[in-house]
């Protein structure tokens, strides 16, 4: 069996076709369209037309004063999504040596230099504190967990970039 597929005039007087019979939700939209096929999407699934006529006229009213005002919603919300878009590409651009430049440290092709290293809000002691807490912590772990816990290698001193770093990241 076919599928039915239904033709309409958009108000830019294009024609726009709509598989939704045919279970087809997979339509192109072009971004002059984009409103009137979202109105059209949210209202196909939440109200059917042969529920509407059935409903007095003054309820009939209502619904349509709610799509024109569900218009309203999808205008604004389009113009904030199309915004937001411009934001994402405007920083993506920024991001981007930070990016390629972390990558270049994880794989190895890059050795930063003391300067890249210093961070201005964190105190290196602070971190000598917690690495020496860490392993006193580990010591009378070891006492304990002696039986159960196998010894991992130790790591070569010369390694390339930060071994694991993706699987650690997401691990945490």
């Amino acid at each position: 069996m076919g599928s039915v597929k239904q033709s309409k005039k958009t108000r830019s007087g294009r024609e726009s076709s709509s598989d939704s019979e045919s279970g087809n939700d997979e339509t192109v939209v072009r971004d002059s369209d984009l409103v009137q096929h979202l109105m059209r999407r949210y209202f196909e699934r939440s109200i059917h037309t042969e529920n509407i006529a059935a409903l007095p006229p003054k309820v009939r009213r209502r619904l349509k004063a709610l799509r024109f005002l569900q218009k309203d919603f999808v205008d604004i919300e389009a113009k904030f999504y199309s915004e937001v878009h411009e934001l994402e590409c405007k920083y993506a651009k920024l991001y981007k040596p930070i990016f390629e430049k972390r990558a270049e440290i994880v794989n190895g092709h890059y050795e930063p230099t003391d300067a890249e290293c210093h961070t201005p809000w964190h105190d290196d002691t602070e971190e000598e504190e917690l690495a020496k807490a860490v392993q006193n912590a580990a010591i009378t772990d070891k006492e304990q967990n002696d039986q159960n816990k196998t010894e991992e290698p130790p790591m070569d001193p010369n390694v390339k970039g930060i071994p694991d770093f993706w699987y650690t990241i997401f691990k945490n």
